[in-house]
């Protein structure tokens, strides 16, 4: 019996020691949980102190600058981890630093033309399909939020493929955030008044702030890398079918809300959202592992390691689960008492919660399946699934939300969730033939 620990400890040792990425995945892991904590904090302060119309107008505001900011990226912050860590892996740092100006240069350019495109159109016609006035309030303070938004993707990108995963996940959240939560304490101990707009451009400047840090690390990284020219178009002909997929991913998000907030208001929207985004814990999950898994997923297809792609989302969904049960007891056993965590007002998105959750449970079984379609090549199958999903969005959003409120649009999100991960499992298991069920 004293042998029993310590063979434990000796195999543990061990696989971790062939597996060192997984310690590298709990520190992300880790530092995913603390954004997740701040991002919490700050929708608490948000939700005491402008209520749930104020967490409504700035998850509007939010969802709109990500569909924007995508638009801007046109796909190319999921290449440009392909390309760089495929590079890398083969020894040519040059066009690694190539792609990485190449498409830095690009998406400051067509930020820059979103944003103003957003503040002159499209702000007012989004207007018009708000409920009150007020739901649009944040937006029209924080269009300029696009360039940082999309910037931060492009410096996060390029410091996860070249290995600096850790400093990436620590900039794309966690840092921002951080910021954001620090100067509206700031202003409340000054006694200087805010308001949620205030708070929406301070979580704007958080994030452009970490663009700044993030730029300058990924600059003294590659200073020394020998540069080859790397051409755009070849980047953005791949890149197109991924800039629908991520699209359409926010946009069937962004539907859910602009229903809710057209045939109810932004009370709903903020209801909503926080239920949201306490089941995005689940996800968050899973984007830590995808922080990791992505670029050597996407190293190992360039040199034909399919055996190894499969190893890790087996192991990805394993972890994954683990650590997401206890989550699962308290959204499913106690969903009442995690949304008055926000306030009384917020009590009503008890049945939300646990519809929210239970569809989750389909993505925590999937694991990072998106990641592995999107680093193997697989983006104009991730394209034709994205698009049936937004279809499953159009049909039951449009039908549920008007006739049942809040519940209509948890359980039209919960079957878009669930179809989206079930077929994409599907094309990668059986048309990609990536074997993930064999060991």
């Amino acid at each position: 019996m004293a042998r029993r620990p310590a063979a434990l400890i000796a195999f543990a040792k061990g696989y971790l020691e062939r597996n060192p990425h997984i310690l590298q995945t709990f520190a992300a892991f880790s530092i995913k949980i603390v954004g997740a904590v701040l991002s919490f904090g700050f929708t608490i302060l948000l939700a005491r102190a402008y209520g749930p119309a104020g967490v409504g107008q700035f998850g509007l505001a939010v969802t709109t600058l990500l569909i924007a900011s995508t638009a801007a990226l046109l796909g190319t912050d999921y290449i440009l981890i392909r390309t760089v860590a495929g590079d890398i892996r083969i020894d040519r740092r040059d066009l690694a630093r190539g792609a990485i100006r190449t498409v830095a240069t690009m998406v400051l350019v067509t930020s820059i033309g979103v944003a103003v495109v957003l503040t002159l159109g499209g702000v007012p016609l989004l207007q018009r399909l708000y409920d009150t006035p007020s739901d649009g309030l944040v937006l029209r303070a924080v269009t300029f939020g696009v360039i940082p938004i999309a910037l931060i993707r492009i410096v996060s990108s390029s410091l996860r493929s070249s290995g600096r995963v850790l400093f990436a996940q620590i900039l794309d959240g966690p840092a921002s955030m951080a910021i954001a939560i620090a100067t509206v304490g700031v202003l409340h101990v000054l006694a200087v008044p805010t308001t949620v707009v205030s708070a929406g451009i301070a979580w704007v400047a958080g994030i452009a702030v970490c663009v700044a840090i993030g730029a300058v690390g990924q600059w003294r990284d590659m200073r020394d890398w020998p540069h080859t020219r790397v051409p755009l178009l070849p980047i953005l002909a791949q890149g197109w079918p991924i800039l629908c997929v991520v699209l359409v991913g926010y946009s069937i998000d962004w539907l859910i809300l602009t229903l809710l907030a057209t045939h109810h208001s932004a009370v709903e929207v903020g209801i909503f959202r926080t239920a949201w985004q306490v089941t995005s814990i689940f996800n968050l999950i899973i984007v830590s592992f995808d922080a990791v898994a992505g670029p050597r997923i996407a190293a190992a297809y360039r040199v034909g390691d399919l055996s190894g792609i499969g190893r890790t989302w087996r192991q990805a969904v394993a972890i994954i689960l683990a650590l997401s049960l206890p989550l699962f007891v308290l959204t499913l056993g106690f969903p009442g008492l995690v949304m008055q965590l926000f306030g009384s007002e917020f009590a009503e998105g008890t049945t939300v919660l646990r519809i929210l959750a239970l569809a989750q449970l389909v993505n925590v079984l999937t694991g990072p399946i998106g990641s592995v379609l999107i680093m193997t090549g697989g983006e104009r199958y991730s394209l034709g699934n994205s698009l049936l999903s937004l279809g499953v969005a159009l049909l039951t959003a449009l039908t549920l939300i008007p006739l049942f409120g809040l519940t209509g649009a948890a359980i039209a999100s919960a079957l878009t969730l669930s179809v989206r991960n079930l077929v994409g499992w599907a094309i990668v298991a059986f048309k990609l033939k990536l074997p993930l069920l064999r060991r």
